[in-house]
Order: structure tokens, then C-alpha cells, then sequence
């Protein structure tokens, strides 16, 4: 795909178009280029696509907002649960290939835990109690290393 696509690009620059031909979007769009043979430099540009900001929304969504978060999908759900499904499944691609495809080789039930609490060691966040710290603890071996983070 991405010799054919290079070529149309060079074919279209011959004829004076120098910008804005083709539209790659998604996260595996970078992936897809660090298994490239062909060298796409100085065809490529990459653009940050912020999530939904308040600004654009309106100061009513803030609700809304805080609790779907700002991934169009997301926001946009029929209901609470179609909302929380579509979080839960796009952070399930994340830990599960996402990041994988990245190179830590971290399992997805230990990253999992560690996001959790992170998000739970946010500022205002009441703490879980000491048991459940204990459990979110993430134990690991290197050697003879155990590191274990504590929230």
C-alpha cells in the first residue's frame, strides 16, 4: 500500500499538489509506518488531533465531559454504559496490543493495575482502603529484584 501511495504522491507533486493528498488517521497509522521498507520522509506530516475541549462544547457538557471523557465515541454515547463499554474496550486495545506493539513487554493486567492507580493517586481522589492497596500492588521479578509500587 505505502509504494503505491508514495508513488501517487510523487506523480501528484509533478502536477503542482504539494499538501493535504491523503489522510491516514488512528494510533496504528504511526505503527504502520515503523514497519515500512519504503521511506515516506518528507511526504509524511503528522497532526495531533486533541480530544473534545470544553471550549468547543459549551460550559453546560462539563458534566458530561468529566464523566465520558473527550473521545468523540465516548461522548457521544446513547447512554452511560454504551459510554463506559466504549472506554473499556479502547483501553483493553491499548494494553493489549497498543503498547505491546511498542516494546514493553509488560502483561495487560499489570499495566492495567498500575493505571489504576495512578488514577487513583490523583489529587481529591478518596484512597481505597488498605487492603485493596495491598492488592493493586504491582509485584514483579528481575533477578533476584522485586519492585513493588505502592499507592
Amino acid at each position: 500500500m505505502f509504494a503505491a501511495l508514495r508513488g501517487q504522491i510523487d506523480t501528484r507533486r509533478r502536477k503542482g499538489f504539494r499538501t493535504g493528498q491523503f489522510l491516514l488517521p488512528g494510533s496504528a497509522s504511526n505503527v504502520l509506518l515503523h514497519q515500512l521498507a519504503e521511506s515516506l520522509a518528507g511526504r509524511v506530516r503528522y497532526i495531533g488531533m486533541p480530544p473534545l475541549l470544553l471550549p468547543e462544547l459549551g460550559s453546560e457538557q462539563l458534566n458530561r465531559l468529566w464523566s465520558r471523557g473527550g473521545f468523540p465515541d465516548s461522548f457521544t454515547a446513547s447512554s452511560d454504559r454504551a459510554s463506559l463499554a466504549w472506554r473499556e474496550d479502547f483501553l483493553r486495545t491499548c494494553l493489549e496490543r497498543d503498547i505491546p506493539a511498542l516494546g514493553p513487554r509488560i502483561p495487560a493486567t499489570t499495566l492495567r493495575r498500575f493505571w489504576t492507580m495512578l488514577a487513583l493517586a490523583r489529587p481529591g481522589c478518596s484512597m481505597p482502603q488498605p487492603s485493596q492497596r495491598a492488592s493493586a500492588c504491582l509485584a514483579r521479578r528481575s533477578g533476584a529484584t522485586w519492585i513493588c509500587w505502592w499507592i
